[in-house]
């Protein structure tokens, strides 16, 4: 089933204290999903309870060039609740383990999401990333899957900069996408996709949806048009209907 970005907002929550980061990392190591979820609740509850609409971003990336005290202390004053951070997937070895690793030292805050579709990895569709994405999704450390680029066009200031490498065409239904499909139906773990809603790209979508029912997809971007004669078939309607398989 489709899932949009709100239904993320069902897992939520905080945890308090004065903890030192170290600590607080250690002491996170040893969470549960269950555990994660109740205090990402109770910090989205906190904003609800001041009369402030929690903001809960699910598509992130982050280079690390940002100290994590500013980010937390620019999230409390913007009123984000939960960041869910992908990182990229520049070493097999390390994977997506920068991201559990804010998640431990703030567990009140960050999702532990794995890392994201932009590498040549998963343009090339080959290479080590589908293996180490499958792993780290079984091994339960993680609980949502990072945005995967399958249909892209660059943006006007990649365009600017002659980025035309951004320009990403992957086949949904192809063997990586089943993969990521069969992943979610079997771990009942979210992921999310970067994909146009474009007449042509429409019908493979649908196709995967029926196939793995049990899939739980975010499609980033859906409210994004850009070219409207390539997207006759996409409206309020369509999306209604899609939701409703």
């Amino acid at each position: 089933m489709l899932r949009s970005l709100v239904a993320l907002a069902g897992w939520l929550a905080l945890g308090r204290g004065s903890a030192t980061a170290e600590q607080s990392a250690h002491a996170a190591a040893a969470l549960s999903a269950a555990d994660r979820i109740a205090r990402w609740k109770e910090r989205v509850k906190s904003f609800l309870g001041r009369g402030v609409l929690p903001i809960i971003d699910t598509e992130a990336t982050y280079g690390r060039d940002v100290p994590t005290d500013y980010m937390v202390e620019q999230m409390d004053k913007n009123g984000v609740a939960l960041v869910c951070f992908a990182p990229n997937f520049n070493d097999p070895k390390r994977g997506s383990r920068f991201s559990l690793d804010l998640a431990n030292e703030h567990p009140d805050r960050f999702v532990p999401t794995t890392c994201d579709g932009t590498p040549d990895h998963w343009f090339r569709q080959e290479g080590p990333f589908l293996e180490v994405i499958q792993r780290e999704v079984r091994s339960g450390d993680f609980l949502l899957m990072g945005e995967l680029e399958f249909r892209h066009y660059p943006s006007p200031r990649q365009y600017r900069d002659r980025k035309f490498w951004r320009d990403i065409s992957i086949p949904i239904d192809g063997p990586w996408g089943h993969a990521f499909f069969q992943l979610s139906s079997e771990t009942k773990l979210a992921f999310q996709i970067h994909y146009e809603p474009e007449d042509e790209l429409l019908p493979p979508l649908e196709k995967m949806l029926k196939a793995y029912p049990g899939a739980k997809v975010i499609w980033c971007h859906a409210g994004q048009v850009r070219y409207p004669a390539k997207q006759a078939a996409y409206g309020p309607d369509y999306l209604n209907r899609t939701l409703s398989q």
